[in-house]
């Protein structure tokens, strides 16, 4: 039997079409792990609301990641910090201003509260406060679901 060099170079076209696609898909989570391989903390790639998508490269500190999004139609977007912490979301969130229950609203999500204040909301999962910015557009179905994504 004989190969032909023709059909030898359509399947290797193929397979880095189809890599390289499957490379593009699961980008975000890959960037999202080496930002919190690099961070030291244990980060996890949230659900992304239709009509948004990752911003950019994912940040990274000592024990923080940050990843933006944009609206894909232009306009405003938000960004999901997530750091470690050895305070609680209650006491991050009298920090941040909302020091009494009508600055925010609370809701039951797993097994943790998801505070939702002003454009902002905060939450935490397995030792990681996760902190919502700039969610003009987002409804609070979306941010509930944002939340549940990093339960685990």
């Amino acid at each position: 039997r004989r190969f032909y060099a023709p059909t030898l170079i359509t399947a290797a076209v193929a397979v880095m079409v189809l890599g390289g696609y499957f490379t593009y898909v699961n980008m975000p989570s890959i960037s999202v792990r080496v930002a919190a391989i690099n961070a030291g903390i244990s980060g996890r790639t949230p659900f992304t609301p239709d009509g948004y998508s990752i911003d950019g490269s994912v940040a990274y500190s000592p024990n923080s990641i940050t990843i933006k999004y944009k609206a894909n139609g232009g306009g405003e977007g938000y960004s999901i910090v997530q750091q470690s912490s050895d305070i609680s979301v209650e006491e991050t969130l009298a920090r941040l201003g909302a020091n009494d229950s009508t600055d925010y609203r609370k809701i039951s999500v797993g097994e943790s509260d998801l505070y939702i204040y002003g454009d902002d909301a905060i939450w935490s999962s397995d030792g990681i406060i996760y902190t919502l910015n700039g969610n003009g557009r987002l409804s609070e179905k979306q941010i509930t679901r944002i939340a549940e994504s990093v339960q685990s």
